[in-house]
């Protein structure tokens, strides 16, 4: 596949998934939410788990990446991944770890939309 094919494919799969995940995220707080992409990821292979960061702050860690090849190769798993995040939950998302730059999971950072627009760095080298 060319990189553009790839490309396609991942956005729609990111389409496919979100279209999935709305209605269940439908009518929670963010911290249900961001449980529920959790579980949600952990359902398709993800292994992932929340970590409350206090000030506002939560993570998704994934523990497992049933692509990690491919994601490793392209990255566009991943940064479909956390746009779909993104428009899910509401706010910025940030990913702290990465399992193609040799992590040993993979980390995003979110905050609760009152907790302030505040940098994601302070928590960079504490969550992964």
């Amino acid at each position: 596949m060319t990189q553009q094919q790839l490309q396609h494919f991942f956005e729609r799969r990111a389409a496919r998934l979100e279209a999935e995940y709305a209605p269940k995220l439908a009518g929670l707080d963010f911290d249900a939410r961001v449980r529920e992409l959790a579980r949600l990821a952990t359902e398709h292979g993800h292994m992932a788990e929340v970590i409350d960061l206090g000030a506002g702050g939560l993570a998704i860690r994934h523990c497992n990446c049933p692509i990690q090849d491919v994601a490793a190769r392209t990255g566009l798993p991943c940064v479909n991944e956390q746009q779909m995040y993104e428009r899910l939950l509401g706010t910025a998302v940030a990913r702290t770890t990465w399992m193609a730059e040799a992590a040993d999971d993979c980390t995003y950072v979110m905050r609760r939309a009152s907790a302030g627009r505040t940098s994601f760095k302070e928590n960079e080298k504490k969550v992964g």
